[in-house]
């Protein structure tokens, strides 16, 4: 008779995981492509306007938002 407790497994969905790096790196290319095209503008970072700025300030703000919402509200 063994008195071992038997261990729960974790199984790890490699659909789930495939789609999370290419995401990843998607917004990392992202990343790169808007960095190098405010490079080659005259001026760089200092070029673009305010409002601009902002508004990317906000979206990445409601991006944020959104991703810790949907991991604190269960689903349905």
């Amino acid at each position: 008779m063994s008195h071992s407790r038997p261990t729960q497994s974790v199984s790890i969905d490699p659909l789930k995981t495939a789609l999370g790096v290419f995401v990843l790196v998607g917004l990392a290319l992202t990343a790169v492509a808007a960095y190098a095209l405010v490079d080659t503008m005259p001026g760089g970072v200092g070029a673009l306007p305010p409002e601009l700025v902002m508004t990317f300030v906000f979206g990445a703000a409601l991006l944020a938002t959104g991703a810790a919402v949907r991991r604190v509200i269960p689903e349905r």
